[in-house]
């Protein structure tokens, strides 16, 4: 089997010839390994770990031309293609700090961001209307021979959380419920007319890029999310649904209570199992594996540590989480510098060994 065909068997909770393999390692991750020995030659990590998924994202944002505001041996202020204004580390791997809004009321996101979010504009690539359209296609085909290839998206939770910031938008859940509404639909109209683009351009399914929870639990409560949240992922990820496409759907922290919710607005895996947020895998699989598939899990702590933690973590997690399908190999989040290289081409040599299907 290629790489397209395993996680298509994974995805559809099938099993494949071996257990699929994704992650990401920081860019100070690959720093590191350079000195451990990983090829100074430029291979990307996805060619040269023989990863499975490519990812076809679009800049969604009004485009703004960003500038810098000020900048340091350590921090760089700048704005972005929202309008917004974060701090950001320099040459290192981290989500930015949030510094100021892209807008601070309804009338405002009407008039610097609603007007740009128009799917007909032929310049984006997600437009039916992308002059290079033939192009988009022959690549997404090209790219086949190889990978899985996903539509990936930032749904409207993470968007906001973007563009006024988590602490805001969970207060405005309460004072301001309208606009909160109005916002995502806004959103929530434009990401399914770009799901719509995606799929008529070949792709073969969703992974959709939204944090809902932190180490103890969901930013907010299930009612929230239904009322919030719940009808516009249904919007989304039932484009990908009715074509019978699978909808990976990212999230940090422990959001063990709202995963039910999740599955009934349309998720089919969910990715990537925070093990530091207190989540198991087994746990899940034994609960939601005949309606759910997993990426991931593998606490990065464990791969920091010995090569006999690396063991005992692929060995207590992953013949569970691949039996029958439905499990691709990746970190709990991604790969930090902490994680040797040695340590971590074993647990891909692990892998090789052990989660062969004519041997599980």
């Amino acid at each position: 089997m290629n790489p397209r065909e395993r996680v298509t068997c994974a995805l559809n909770l099938e099993e494949p010839d071996i257990v699929p393999v994704e992650d990401s390692p920081w860019p100070e991750t690959i720093n590191r390994w350079i000195s451990e020995g990983y090829p100074t030659s430029g291979i990307e990590p996805k060619d040269y770990f023989g990863y499975s998924f490519a990812f076809i994202s679009s800049d969604i944002s009004p485009r703004y031309e960003s500038f810098i505001l000020e900048e340091d041996d350590r921090f760089r202020v700048a704005t972005d293609g929202w309008g917004s204004i974060n701090r950001s580390w320099k040459g290192r791997y981290g989500t930015p700090s949030f510094l100021r809004p892209a807008f601070s009321n309804l009338d405002e996101f009407k008039e610097r961001i609603e007007p740009y979010l128009d799917i007909n504009d032929p310049r984006r690539i997600i437009s039916p209307n992308y002059p290079f359209r033939g192009d988009l296609e022959k690549g997404i085909k090209n790219l086949q021979n190889r990978y899985f290839v996903v539509a990936s998206f930032i749904p409207p939770f993470e968007i906001m959380r973007a563009l006024i910031g988590t602490k805001q938008l969970i207060v405005d859940f309460i004072r301001e419920p309208r606009t909160i509404a109005y916002i995502f639909g806004v959103l929530g109209d434009f990401l399914t007319e770009a799901g719509k683009s995606l799929i008529d351009a070949g792709v073969d399914g969703l992974w959709a890029w939204e944090d809902l929870g932190y180490s103890n639990g969901p930013f907010m409560s299930i009612s929230h999310y239904r009322k919030f949240l719940a009808p516009i992922h249904k919007r989304i990820f039932s484009i990908f649904r009715k074509r019978d496409l699978p909808v990976i759907y990212h999230t940090d922290g422990d959001i063990r209570s709202l995963i039910p919710e999740l599955i009934e607005s349309g998720i089919t895996a969910l990715q990537p199992l925070e093990a530091k947020a207190g989540i198991d895998v087994r746990e899940l699989k034994e609960k939601y594996g005949d309606n759910l598939a997993f990426i991931g899990n593998m606490d990065v702590r464990a791969l920091s540590g010995s090569l006999e933690n690396v063991k005992e973590e692929f060995m207590s997690k992953v013949p569970v989480a691949a039996e029958g399908g439905g499990y691709i190999l990746h970190s709990d989040h991604s790969i930090p510098p902490s994680v040797p290289f040695e340590n971590y081409r074993y647990l891909l040599k692990l892998n090789e060994k052990y989660s062969r299907y004519a041997h599980l």
